[in-house]
């Protein structure tokens, strides 16, 4: 797979659009009234050698419509990442490894963040992956908003995915691919 693909903010908002649309239209949607959510998107990385990892946001953004009253997504979008991150180290690809809804917690921890397996970069000896979250609709859907996001940019392969859905036994992909690969592929 070689360098991760870097494409411009207005491409990943428009592929972000594309699969809210295909992703809200799926049955059995607990939450019917939520339109959007937030999505947050990183490059992480360290160089060769170091057990320090680095991170640069790159965007977080309004995907949709959140209604006011949910603002609280954004900032659990933002956690979900910061612990993601921290658990680099740990070898964690899906904030599903860290999660923690326990009644008695006052700030739950919720799935819906994922980041690239490692991937070289050619003739460099940092290793970068992108790190994303999207918060706004139910955790498995939130989830499900960014994998074929990834697929499409080719941050992560099926094989990839697959790990992250066992992770969160999420049976909402399967059927948002279904529904938006074929809009997805048409502008490739």
């Amino acid at each position: 797979m070689g360098q991760l693909r870097k494409p411009s903010q207005e491409e990943i908002i428009e592929v972000a659009n594309i699969v809210l649309g295909h992703l809200l239209k799926l049955p059995v949607n607990p939450k019917t009234e939520r339109k959007g959510g937030y999505f947050n998107l990183l490059d992480v990385w360290r160089e060769e050698g170091s057990a320090v990892w680095q991170k640069k946001p790159l965007m977080i953004i309004e995907i949709g419509e959140c209604h006011p009253d949910l603002l609280e997504a954004f900032y659990v979008g933002q956690e979900k990442t910061t612990r993601l991150f921290s658990h680099l180290p740990d070898n964690h690809i899906s904030s599903w490894e860290s999660r923690n809804v326990h009644p008695e917690l006052k700030q739950k921890q919720y799935g819906g963040a994922v980041v690239t397996p490692y991937k070289p970069n050619i003739g460099s000896n940092i290793r970068v992956r992108k790190m994303g979250s999207f918060s706004g609709l139910n955790e498995h859907r939130d989830e499900a908003f960014l994998l074929p996001i990834w697929l499409y940019f080719h941050w992560m392969t099926y094989v990839d995915v697959l790990k992250i859905v066992k992770i969160s036994d999420n049976p909402i992909l399967g059927p948002l691919l279904e529904s938006s690969n074929k809009e997805l592929c048409m502008r490739m």
